[in-house]
């Protein structure tokens, strides 16, 4: 279990980064499923819901896809399914369950460096 001293959600990126540096104890927070199965103590939990970081999208020739997107999102994204072999809805389709990869994020995925992420090593391929 983590606890938090206290919960912001701000408006702008630039925003999230400064609390961020605040404090060495403040913490971006995704989707904290992985948070649940750990003891942690987090000073100023940073929410980033309100910056429209959940999106898929093509643009240039460009694919891109924002660090709030749930790995759900990934999984069943037309775009994504036709792109690549579907390489990416692949890297995360047999990940637990739906409700699970509902709630798991891109941005945490990639930030935590699991070593077990099939999804990691799909994003390094297509970079």
């Amino acid at each position: 279990m983590f606890t938090l001293s206290d919960l912001v959600q701000p408006e702008k990126l630039e925003t999230a980064y400064q609390i961020l540096l605040d404090k060495k104890n403040n913490a971006i927070l995704g989707g904290c499923a992985f948070l649940k199965m750990g003891s942690k103590r987090i000073g100023t939990a940073i929410d980033l819901s309100n910056l429209n970081l959940s999106y898929i999208k093509e643009t240039n020739g460009f694919i891109e896809i924002g660090a709030m997107t749930s790995l759900r999102d990934l999984e069943i994204h037309a775009l994504l399914n036709n792109s690549f072999n579907g390489v990416l809805p692949k890297s995360v389709r047999n990940i637990i369950g739906v409700q699970f990869r509902n709630s798991v994020t891109v941005g945490a995925s990639v930030y935590a460096k699991y070593g077990f992420s099939d999804l990691i090593t799909a994003l390094l391929a297509l970079e």
